[in-house]
């Protein structure tokens, strides 16, 4: 039994209707289903009683499906996650990139020495909050796109934040008035290394969301050709 575009359409509708709202995901049910449907039923049974039979041997019905959304997006994470962390690595070993990140250390080193703590502090504040606004403005490109509203991007997205998200607290909490009293020199150290730490892997994540924005989009076009 061969599907026709109609039929496939039956399905990711149901998929829709049933709360698996990230076409990426649904792109994978549907391509199982309709797997399903063309390997094991004959060529006359008919297609709706083909689909009930393979929805109810999957047991995709119900919340069980939210259930699969939410396993997948964790799938989907972890293997971002391990991309984030390799891309991470791969900065320390090539050589172009090595040399780029230890020249823009450097100059930031020079900058560190010979500004005062506050025009300092403004300047850092300004690499290290960046990355937040980069986030925002590609939560709000998912969620108002249909061709972004992606598990694979909403992941990717997030690992632009990610070190800002843990390393903030650090900055929050060490300053001269908060949880960890410093001086100010001592704020201006940590503000040093963390705007660094913050920048490479951003970086990092950066490179991996774009890698993804451009293999999803690809996907989309295809299957929206």
């Amino acid at each position: 039994m061969k599907l026709n575009q109609e039929e496939i359409k039956f399905i990711d509708d149901y998929f829709i209707k049933n709360g698996i709202k990230y076409w990426d995901i649904r792109m994978e049910m549907v391509d199982h289903i309709a797997s399903d449907i063309e390997e094991n039923f004959g060529i006359n049974k008919n297609f709706y009683s083909a689909f009930d039979s393979s929805i109810e041997k999957l047991g995709w019905e119900g919340d069980y499906l939210k259930d699969i959304q939410i396993l997948r997006l964790k799938a989907i994470n972890k293997n971002m996650r391990r991309q984030y962390f390799k891309e991470f690595a791969n900065i320390f070993k090539n050589t172009n990139t090595l040399i780029v990140s230890v020249l823009g250390i450097l100059f930031y080193w020079y900058v560190y020495a010979r500004l005062n703590t506050s025009i300092f502090k403004i300047i850092s504040l300004v690499l290290f909050f960046t990355p937040a606004v980069i986030y925002v403005l590609n939560f709000f490109l998912i969620f108002l796109k249909k061709a972004y509203k992606s598990g694979n991007l909403l992941y990717s997205s997030f690992y632009v934040f990610f070190s800002f998200l843990m390393l903030n607290m650090v900055v929050q909490f060490s300053q001269p008035e908060g949880a960890f009293q410093v001086t100010l020199a001592t704020q201006k150290t940590i503000l040093f290394f963390v705007t660094i730490i913050n920048t490479l892997f951003t970086y990092a994540g950066v490179k991996v969301h774009i890698h993804t924005m451009r293999k999803t989009k690809t996907i989309y076009k295809k299957l929206t050709s």
